[in-house]
């Protein structure tokens, strides 16, 4: 891929941005910049283009030069992860079986859905619809003193933390009521489950990754 634009297309300022982006077969990616000013933002412009051609920038990355270092990088593993979800992430449709399997008898599921990470129901008891969320998150023990550093939290003697959060809901509109139970094991495993007396459907945002 070869782009000759500006550093700020939509200000339309005169510090021009040429790149040129080989992505090799392997993975490997080798990206290369250039700006006719001598910084990347804040500088003033010394020329009217950069030195290099497009054609001199494609040449630069394809160039057989980089492929000794190209060899000495670690290849990742191949993963089977689909696009839009995090290495170890459950399904939509497994989380929504779980969740279907957990419930307390008497619940009717009147709707569905979910994604990688994700699910909800809308269940009702014969009372009112409720909706019940879930998030199932692996690896975020590096966030666990942001998400566990204050408020109802207990640790179990297996090393997995519980918090329990009750109050007013951010969605769903005025007297929503909202309850949810934060879970990390010892191993940065996650599971948030969250219900509220609304009868619609909200996704819960992910909380931070760790990477």
């Amino acid at each position: 891929m070869v782009i000759q634009g500006y550093e700020y297309p939509d200000k339309r300022e005169d510090t021009k941005n040429w790149r040129a982006v080989l992505l090799t077969k392997d993975g490997f990616l080798v990206d290369a910049q250039e700006w006719n000013a001598p910084a990347q933002k804040g500088a003033e412009v010394t020329r009217e283009n950069p030195p290099f051609t497009a054609t001199q920038l494609k040449a630069l990355v394809t160039a057989d030069g980089w492929r000794p270092l190209l060899k000495q990088l670690p290849k990742l593993p191949k993963t089977d992860t689909p696009a839009g979800a995090m290495p170890g992430e459950t399904g939509g449709p497994e989380i929504q079986s779980t969740m279907r399997s957990l419930l307390p008898k008497g619940l009717r599921v009147t709707d569905r859905d979910g994604d990688y990470g994700y699910g909800f129901l809308v269940v009702d008891d014969g009372k009112g619809k409720s909706l019940f969320e879930i998030n199932v998150q692996p690896r975020m023990g590096d966030v666990a003193h942001q998400l566990y550093g204050s408020g109802d939290v207990t640790t179990l003697p297996d090393g997995r933390r519980v918090k329990v959060t009750q109050g007013t809901a951010e969605k769903g509109g005025s007297g929503v009521v909202s309850w949810t139970v934060d879970t990390m094991t010892a191993d940065g495993f996650r599971v948030v489950v969250s219900s509220s007396t609304q009868g619609g459907t909200a996704r819960t945002p992910r909380a931070p990754s760790p990477r």
